[in-house]
């Protein structure tokens, strides 16, 4: 329950923070598999390296 009380702080801006969550059903506690571990590399690209992750939704 307190998970819900801190997302909805964060999720509706009342911290001032911004919050990014990805909720991916049926994946339980894992990594979220071969979507999950993409979005967690494309995350640290963004926030880490400080470069833009590939537009993986253009057509190619």
């Amino acid at each position: 329950m307190l998970f819900l009380w801190v997302s909805n702080r964060v999720l509706c801006g009342k911290a001032g923070k911004i919050f990014d969550l990805l909720v991916i059903p049926g994946m339980g506690h894992g990594d979220g598999g071969p979507y999950g571990r993409l979005r967690k590399r494309d995350f640290f690209v963004k926030h880490l390296l400080i470069v833009e992750p590939p537009d993986r939704n253009r057509d190619q």
